[in-house]
């Protein structure tokens, strides 16, 4: 791949400037300050980003303003153009990277972007493309780059005929490969890990000789130390069967007391003369109605209160006759005033209903039982807890 022509919008110096390379060899002259060191770090721009900010000298910022940045045109080994353009320009997603925006145009119309140029330029460093190909005055008076690792595998790399990174890159297989087999004062590397489980069989087979002589006396302690785990489990077991039978009287303590106090409360209630069969249900059906019944009552009473107020407000007076617009709109109400009534008067039907009901049901429970005798009737929460439900209108069941 070469190049056959630069275009520089705006770097350094340079504006609106196309050179054309399609050739054997290309010579650039000019004098000093004419350009020669600006257009060669532009190729290196464009090819590997720009420099950093803090470096602004080499970013050569457009001295005239203007875009910063431009493109080159590459020809391939099967003589495809590829365009590489890059800009100091904001990124896809709004912010400004310092390298610049790259954008690379394959002879089929393809784009893409870093990747796309990474793998057109074989995986070739901006640091070995500044020390073997795009190198000047300053490059050739630092020896060190000419030393390098990089520039050596690379150079032998082309030297037999292949890509430029594939030597590097065994090299580096074979030395990460050798690197985590065995190091000199490694931990984690296989040989040093199977040196150090060597090194400790060694000593325990040193230990397994020096202990050989005292082999009856450890058969010994093993027996002894035996016979005490076996004495130890038994008494475990022993304790085991304690802590359950303990666990248990824990649990059943609790309704132990309580089964003690209902028994205190049934020695101390009265023993009623004739006292019906199944009456602690039927007290609980009757004290649920009831409590509904005076639930009806109380919603009864509040709506004929209201009732009341709104009839005592009715008030009619020959005066009040110059307010007909007041009493136009109390007359529209009237058909509610009337609804009331007759829900007052349903109301009363349903109370004195409810109250035969209730007498009804203390008739079920005995034939000389009253309302009073019911109320002070003593009545516990542990005798509450043994009825049993009441089936309404069986006066002969238990």
């Amino acid at each position: 791949m070469r190049i056959i022509s630069i275009h520089v919008e705006g770097f350094g110096v340079l504006r609106e400037r196309t050179l054309y390379t399609n050739g054997p060899l290309t010579l650039f002259y000019g004098a000093n300050e004419a350009g020669k060191s600006t257009l060669m770090g532009f190729v290196r721009a464009v090819l590997f980003g720009f420099p950093a900010r803090s470096s602004r000298a080499e970013r050569y910022e457009p001295q005239g303003g203007g875009a910063h940045g431009g493109w080159l045109t590459l020809e391939n080994e099967q003589g495809q153009q590829i365009r590489v353009e890059r800009y100091d320009a904001p990124a896809a997603g709004g912010r400004r990277a310092s390298s610049g925006r790259v954008l690379v145009t394959l002879p089929d119309g393809t784009t893409g972007g870093e990747e796309l140029l990474s793998t057109l330029l074989g995986g070739l460093s901006a640091d070995l493309f500044r020390s073997l190909f795009a190198f000047g005055l300053t490059e050739l008076q630092e020896l060190r780059t000419l030393q390098t690792e990089e520039l050596s595998g690379y150079l032998y790399s082309a030297g037999l005929g292949v890509s430029g990174s594939a030597i590097m890159d065994a090299q580096r297989k074979l030395a990460a490969q050798a690197e985590s087999l065995y190091k000199p004062r490694g931990r984690n590397q296989e040989i040093n890990v199977l040196l150090r489980e060597l090194e400790g069989l060694e000593q325990a087979l040193r230990r397994s000789r020096d202990q050989a002589a005292d082999y009856d006396r450890l058969q010994e302690e093993r027996r002894s130390a035996e016979e005490r785990i076996a004495a130890a489990e038994r008494q475990l077991e022993a304790l085991r069967a304690e802590q359950r039978w303990l666990d248990l009287a824990g649990k059943a303590r609790s309704g132990w007391i309580r089964l003690k106090r209902i028994g205190q409360e049934l020695a101390a209630l009265p023993q009623p003369g004739g006292f019906p069969e199944q009456a602690s249900a039927r007290l609980d059906a009757l004290e649920a109605e009831q409590e509904r019944i005076q639930s009806e009552l109380a919603r009864a009473a509040v709506k004929q209160r209201a009732l009341q107020e709104e009839l005592a407000g009715l008030d009619i007076r020959p005066e009040l006759l110059a307010h007909a617009t007041a009493l136009n709109a109390l007359l529209e109400q009237l058909p509610v005033y009337d609804e009331q009534l007759r829900t007052a008067a349903q109301l009363d039907v349903e109370l004195e209903h409810l109250q035969e009901k209730v007498g009804s049901m203390l008739k079920h429970i005995d034939a000389e039982w009253t309302m009073q005798m019911l109320e002070a009737f003593p009545v516990s929460i542990s005798l509450r807890n043994k009825s049993v439900p009441f089936k309404e209108g069986c006066s002969s069941c238990p």
